[in-house]
């Protein structure tokens, strides 16, 4: 069997049962407190499922998911449950996290500290250069940093609706008090690990981060943390606003994707240099922040 192979499959070689399968990841039920996250090598972009798998990458989302959640912990409570006494297979121990069960808020909070991806999509048409509810200069090129990072969250849904104005925030959020803290835990979360990112060489333009509630009604950092999937990364020696702009996360495969025509298709099989370009990517990412050496899987 391959590390990661049918969920049906795997689900008879895991002592929990299979409650959701997502796009890239699996979430099996523990106990009544708690969840097994297990993030696959499948792929998903612009919405679409992807027909190829980039090897190890649920493990180094996983394992750099779990550094961040550690490096933030003075920051803000997490989800992980720590010194965790579960007895997993060889192929789920690097990729799976046991979390506790969170009421998980209908909300990303996203927060962008340069301008680039949809910003600056939806940026270079606007004729008043107001995007997601904030007024930006004029002549910003793709790339460019903000003069103060940009709170820009989206509601959960097929194609995460943003959320321009804080009374829409506020609202799908359910307490203005709860809203604040949110913004106030994400744009502390982004300074912070921006701060350290930075003294190891890497940019971090901008990041999605997802937030529950636990059984004190205490806001925790949850999901994945600061991963080449939810966040996008450049070598701070390349950055070059408005030139090419050489993405050490999943906006390499988005890159590829739209350059062939095939934003938004299914199935799209990756050619097999775009698999090694995108895991290359992804181990640098992972290596630099960690300092740590990425050893591929044995698995198979």
């Amino acid at each position: 069997m391959t590390e990661f192979s049918a969920a049906t499959e795997l689900a008879q070689e895991l002592p929990y049962k299979l409650i959701h399968q997502g796009k890239v990841r699996d979430i099996y039920k523990v106990d009544d407190s708690s969840l097994l996250l297990v993030s696959t090598d499948r792929v998903s972009a612009y919405n679409a499922n992807i027909g190829s798998k980039i090897p190890d990458r649920g493990c180094i989302l996983t394992q750099l998911s779990v550094f961040w959640a550690s490096t933030l912990s003075s920051t803000i409570g997490n989800h992980l449950i720590q010194d965790s006494t579960l007895t997993l297979p060889q192929w789920a121990r690097s990729r799976s996290i046991h979390v506790k069960k969170l009421r998980m808020l209908p909300i990303e909070a996203i927060v962008r500290g340069y301008i680039t991806g949809s910003l600056y999509e939806n940026y270079s048409k606007s004729e008043s250069n107001t995007v997601y509810g904030h007024d930006l200069a004029e002549g910003l090129l793709n790339g460019s940093k903000l003069p103060r990072p940009i709170f820009t969250p989206t509601k959960k849904s097929e194609n995460d609706e943003p959320l321009e104005t804080w009374d829409e925030f506020v609202k799908e959020v359910g307490d203005e008090n709860l809203a604040k803290k949110i913004k106030d835990a994400t744009m502390q979360i982004y300074e912070t690990a921006s701060e350290y990112a930075d003294r190891v060489g890497i940019i971090i333009a901008d990041t999605k981060l997802e937030f529950g509630l636990d059984e004190d009604n205490k806001l925790v950092l949850a999901d994945e943390v600061l991963t080449p999937d939810s966040s996008r990364f450049w070598l701070k020696e390349e950055w070059a606003p408005g030139g090419s702009l050489n993405s050490l996360d999943k906006q390499f495969i988005r890159n590829f994707l739209t350059e062939e025509g095939l934003r938004g298709k299914h199935g799209v099989t990756l050619p097999q240099e775009i698999i090694d370009q995108t895991l290359a990517r992804y181990r640098m990412v992972y290596e630099k922040i960690t300092g740590k050496v990425y050893e591929l899987s044995s698995v198979s």
